[in-house]
């Protein structure tokens, strides 16, 4: 039978800190602190789920690790992004459209609801910590670290490359098609995707892995590490894009573009991003 109690605390845990976010945003009158904090949760719980094993395999430490390295690095990426520019564009849009009841629908509309998608998203971290075979990392464990280094390094890049792009006032209204930019439409977000890959991959190197054999896919549906405010207008969350965007995918391609189908990024400042 499958013991459900680390993931009953988990998700107890993550509303229990999302409801602790959002005291401090009506505090401030700032929902963004929903995205700052979005990396972290992911933290939070690879760590908690780290102290509810009773044994911690070399993929235990290795998931826990990789997972601070990319939480905390978003967040922190985040926070300098929002730093200074009052709260998120798309929060004071729902802020406005729900009038004085936002404060308290915001924490069911913005913090449980990410709460709750972030703690299905890591699922995959509660598979691979708690297992206890195999013990050693295999060559599948190897292929996992090889997808999140080079989803990684793809979101790393992309977000570095956008900022320099977006602090030109020569680039005000161009699009950004150099770089990374220039295979895929949104490398930050292909970068995500395969990162996360990469964390499932490590997981479907243990027996856990016939738990969830289709999470990968449903954790694409619901937004994978970096969910998109353009999916849904409730939940507006890190990964929310700054400007238009017409190019069909965000896989990369052969050669550059000359179809002007390709993502719109205005220099213009905005708090959100591509």
């Amino acid at each position: 039978m499958i013991d459900l109690t680390p993931a009953l605390i988990g998700i107890g845990t993550i509303l229990t800190a999302s409801t602790l976010v959002w005291m401090i945003s009506v505090r401030l009158e700032d929902a963004s602190i929903a995205d700052i904090c979005w990396g972290l949760g992911f933290v939070l719980l690879a760590w908690l789920y780290c102290l509810l094993s009773q044994t911690l395999t070399p993929r235990s430490w290795l998931v826990a690790v990789l997972i601070t390295l990319w939480g905390a690095r978003l967040s922190w990426h985040i926070f300098r992004r929002n730093h200074g520019n009052g709260e998120d564009p798309r929060y004071r849009a729902m802020r406005a459209s729900h009038g004085r009841a936002f404060w308290w629908r915001s924490l069911f509309t913005v913090f449980w609801l990410q709460g709750a998608i972030l703690w299905f998203v890591a699922l995959p971290l509660l598979v691979a910590v708690r297992a206890s075979s195999p013990a050693a990392l295999t060559a599948v464990d190897g292929l996992g670290v090889l997808l999140f280094a080079v989803g990684f390094g793809f979101e790393v890049v992309g977000d570095y490359q956008l900022e320099r792009f977006r602090a030109e006032p020569s680039n005000r209204g161009k699009v950004l098609d150099r770089g990374l930019w220039r295979y895929t439409r949104h490398p930050n977000y292909f970068g995500n995707a395969t990162l996360w890959w990469g964390l499932y991959a490590i997981a479907a190197a243990t027996p856990g892995r016939r738990y969830g054999n289709h999470h990968g896919s449903i954790r694409h549906c619901c937004g994978a590490g970096r969910p998109n405010a353009r999916t849904t207008s409730s939940s507006p969350s890190a990964g929310a894009t700054a400007s238009g965007s017409t190019s069909p995918g965000a896989t990369p391609t052969a050669g550059r573009r000359r179809s002007p189908r390709r993502c719109w990024i205005a220099a213009s400042g905005r708090s959100g991003r591509c």
